[in-house]
């Protein structure tokens, strides 16, 4: 029989994933109702069962209980524990509520929940679903029995994945992922079931053949527990053993010691609160099936073979509890090398390190050790208001900022600070606290500053612009070309050190043949052969027409390279030349290619598509041309009415799509006269800004990344949009449904 380890190891009769047209989901948040979220996936679930003979001595309610309160910072907005007395039970012992686990299972409650086995879940959502129908575990009757289910993650195809299950005549009561999961499980297996019984882990694979990512399952049904991890790792999921009392339960695993009972959780962090001993993590893919005779694996759904293990890298930075493991250590460890690191990357002279506690605490010692300056505390935290970044709005989160935390103004005044956090995502935190040392005295001299230091900007754990996979953005020393890949020749924009090519300007990787370079973001266009322009007309000149295209020099479009209106091929004349004003004229706006390129630079366009021409109506942006993504599709139609070039230039035009076949004027017509709706004006606006999210936190703009963002741009109002906390947490939400395309080629 094959081990574990070779079980793991990647395979070519990997699962195919169904990415048919529709089944990704690029509207999937549009049309969900009062599901629209953010960050909806940081849940946390936990199983416990008894070994030996049933009614087990284990008080499992209990254990579940105190397994959820050590979980507690995964979720705080509902929580629920299902239980079963075994085989013969017809019914689940269920205790569902909204709030702290502490408020919903008093002991009266825990009573009631009689069983042998028995699973539980605390949930974390931004939405306004916050309703005790979509409480977890949800549980179904099958024809076979009941079935319980509690999920961590979210599916990035529920789309098609709840078509077939309507399309089997189930009725769907929620738009939760999690109702959606129990009864796709439900759905019998493509091989059948010849004996008439289900075949649950068949059933399992089935559905993780149905959806690739992301997700954490602990499934119960009345005598066992099938936890589940994803093909790629997204979410955590670890494994615990139950020792008999007053056994220790330090150091490794013995498999020789019998065990009380099994426990499966998000973290590991609880596991010594309830008795039990780490084991291990449930391998990416793995099916574990946990009965009172033991544990076994079932089976291990396999990722394709060129695709790595893609774990969730905020479980490092913010979400998990620092005592617990994940790949084989601890985050504790993990968050004080990035202090670390974060010290050597961004050295500052100061007077003291402190930490924006408590998940900031670990970094910011690191930073204190590696650059000797000492640490102390400047903030006091009230540890009885909740985890800040789980409120579900902006407004709640920001007033809940200014509860949270007090500044110690003896340790602050006249002080050079270095305030280490653990990450800046919406910026609603950091905003609140300068200005709270400011007025407790941090800041009373010019020469005196607080210095701000992002734990998740070091190399350990890489920054927003660094983790998109495809035409990404490379940081001053990072590694471009490792060493092993010897056949490159050195370009602009990047250096060697120890054989390794690594970037020497903020920018974007460019390889011609063996000719690597690194594109610099901030810099003016070099136009090449074509590539699609906008442009404005600055001068009509001697058959020519000036451009500005954003580049050094100004381009030209000669014009003998456009259409005369009608589309009609003949040698321009004399009136041609006349007519050139009435063609363009100063100020107009064109869409162009680039034809050729001169040798001192200057671009010659041309218009002679259809396509190309005079821009009517609509919204002009300019961006960092190395953030438009080199592509195919440059003219886009969005599925809201609006329509995009986006010009290799940065320049970026948002028009209102048109119904209407070009007419005779080869390019040359704009009727400034029709009346654009005001929804689509709104939508245009939309889109406008939320373009402008991206390209302020450096994501590459192409036309799925600007749908994506444009989705998640819809719980707020347009204005909002511009607020620095709003663009920060678009681009968060949009590169990381990015991320789980991107891993599984859903992007070309």
């Amino acid at each position: 029989m094959d081990t574990i380890e070779q079980r793991l190891a990647p395979t070519t009769s990997a699962v195919t994933y169904d990415v048919s047209e529709g089944s990704v989901g690029l509207m999937k948040r549009i049309k969900r109702g009062e599901t629209l979220s953010g960050l909806t996936h940081e849940c946390g679930v936990f199983g416990a069962i008894g070994t030996g003979e049933w009614p087990t001595h284990l008080e499992i309610s209990q254990i579940i209980t105190w397994g959820l309160v050590a979980l507690q910072h995964r979720g705080q907005e509902s929580a629920g524990i299902v239980t079963t007395e075994g085989r013969q039970s017809e019914n689940f012992n269920v205790v569902k509520g909204m709030g702290m686990v502490s408020n919903i299972f008093t002991d009266e409650s825990i009573r009631k929940l009689k069983g042998s086995v028995g699973i539980g879940h605390t949930r974390y959502s931004t939405s306004a679903a916050s309703e005790e129908v979509n409480c977890q575990p949800f549980v179904v009757h099958t024809a076979h029995g009941p079935l319980a289910v509690a999920h961590n993650g979210e599916l990035v195809n529920c789309d098609s994945l709840r078509r077939q299950v309507l399309e089997h005549g189930v009725g769907l009561s929620t738009h939760s992922d999690s109702e959606l999961i129990t009864q796709a499980l439900c759905l019998n297996p493509p091989e059948g079931e010849p004996t008439g019984e289900p075949d649950w882990p068949a059933r399992i694979r089935h559905f993780m053949q149905l959806a690739p990512l992301s997700y954490s399952l602990v499934i119960m049904l009345r005598h066992k527990i099938y936890a589940i991890r994803d093909p790629y790792g997204n979410r955590p999921l670890c494994l615990g053993k139950i020792l008999p009392f007053n056994e220790p339960i330090s150091g490794d695993c013995d498999e020789q010691r019998d065990a009380d009972g099994w426990v499966v959780s998000s973290e590991s962090c609880g596991f010594l609160s309830i008795g039990a001993q780490y084991v291990r993590e449930v391998y990416p893919g793995e099916i574990i099936e946990m009965t009172r005779h033991g544990i076994r694996s079932i089976d291990i759904v396999h990722r394709p073979e060129n695709k790595a293990q893609a774990f969730c890298i905020f479980e490092y930075v913010y979400f998990a509890r620092t005592d617990s493991i994940f790949e084989g250590q601890m985050v504790y460890a993990v968050r004080l090398q990035s202090g670390k690191q974060l010290a050597i990357e961004h050295p500052v002279e100061a007077d003291v390190v402190s930490a924006v506690p408590e998940s900031g605490n670990a970094a910011a010692h690191g930073f204190s050790r590696q650059s000797g300056i000492s640490f102390a505390e400047v903030l006091c935290k009230n540890r009885y208001v909740g985890r800040s970044f789980i409120q579900p709005s902006n407004r709640l989160r920001k007033l809940l900022v200014a509860k949270k935390f007090g500044a110690l103004a003896g340790m602050v005044k006249g002080k050079r600070i270095v305030l280490v956090d653990d990450s800046i995502v919406r910026g609603n935190t950091i905003g609140p606290i300068i200005k709270l040392l400011k007025n407790a005295g941090a800041i009373e001299k010019m020469s005196q500053k607080i210095h701000i230091r992002s734990a998740s900007a070091s190399n350990r754990v890489r920054p927003l612009a660094a983790t998109q996979k495809y035409h990404r953005i490379f940081t001053p020393g990072e590694e471009v070309i490792k060493a092993a890949q010897t056949h490159f020749v050195r370009g602009h924009g990047t250096y060697e050190e120890g054989g390794d090519l690594k970037a020497s300007v903020a920018g974007v990787k460019e390889q011609v043949n063996k000719l690597v370079s690194v594109r610099p973001l901030k810099s003016r266009y070099n136009g090449q052969v074509g590539e699609v322009l906008v442009g404005r007309i600055l001068e009509v000149q001697q058959k020519r027409w000036k451009v500005d295209t954003n580049s050094r020099l100004d381009s030209a479009l000669l014009l003998s390279s456009v259409n005369l209106p009608g589309g009609e091929l003949r040698r321009r004349s004399a009136e041609d030349q006349h007519m050139m004003r009435e063609y363009l004229q100063e100020g107009d706006l064109i869409s162009a290619e680039v034809q050729s390129v001169f040798t001192d630079g200057t671009l010659s366009l041309h218009t002679r598509s259809l396509k190309y021409g005079k821009l009517g109506q609509g919204i002009l942006i300019k961006v960092f041309p190395s953030l438009v993504k080199k592509c195919k599709l440059h003219f886009c139609t969005l599925p809201f009415g609006v329509s995009l070039i986006l010009g290799n230039n940065g320049y970026i035009w948002i028009s209102p799509t048109s119904n209407n076949v070009e007419g005779d004027e080869g390019g040359f017509i704009q009727n400034l006269e029709e009346v654009i709706p005001k929804d689509i004006r709104e939508a245009m606006a939309r889109v406008r800004n939320s373009i402008l999210a991206l390209a302020q936190n450096y994501m590459m703009l192409f036309d799925t990344s600007i749908i994506f963002a444009y989705e998640e741009s819809l719980k707020y109002s347009v204005h909002e949009l511009l607020l620095p906390e709003t663009m920060v947490d678009l681009a968060v939400l949009t590169q990381q449904k990015l991320s789980m395309m991107e891993d599984y080629e859903f992007i070309n």
